[in-house]
C-alpha cells in the first residue's frame, strides 16, 4: 500500500487563490507609499488657496496679502488711475501686444472675455 494521500483539486485552487490575494495586498501596500508621496505637501495645497476679501478695500487704498511667504498687493484704483492706465499710448511701451492680442480665453471654460 501506498501512504500518499491523493492530492485535493479544492484545496489547491484555495491555496492558490489565497497566496495571489495576499500578494496583490502586499503590492499594493507596498505601492501606496510610492504613490502618496507624489500628491502635494500639505502646506502647499493650503498656501495655493486664498480667499481674499476684496470689498473692504476703500477706494485709492490697498492691502498686502501673504502668499507663500511671499506678499501680494492687491489695489482698488480710483476712476482717475484707471483712465489714466487707458490712456497710455501701448505703441511706446516695451511689450506693445495688448492683453487681447497675448492672450487666448480657454475652450473649456465657457466665458466671453479671456482671462487674465
Amino acid at each position: 500500500m501506498s501512504d500518499t494521500v491523493p492530492a485535493d483539486p479544492e484545496r489547491r485552487d484555495f491555496i492558490f487563490i489565497a497566496t495571489t490575494a495576499a500578494a496583490a495586498a502586499g503590492a499594493g501596500l507596498a505601492a501606496w507609499p510610492l504613490v502618496d508621496q507624489m500628491n502635494p505637501a500639505s502646506d502647499t495645497r493650503a498656501s495655493s488657496s486664498l480667499d481674499v476679501d476684496v470689498s473692504k478695500i476703500p477706494v485709492g487704498g490697498e492691502i498686502r496679502v501673504l502668499i507663500g511667504s511671499k506678499p501680494f498687493f492687491i489695489r482698488r484704483r480710483t476712476e482717475a488711475e484707471i483712465a489714466a492706465a487707458n490712456s497710455v499710448n501701448i505703441e511706446r511701451l516695451p511689450d506693445p501686444e495688448t492683453d487681447e492680442a497675448r492672450l487666448r480665453p480657454r475652450p473649456e471654460m465657457a466665458r466671453s472675455t479671456p482671462l487674465y
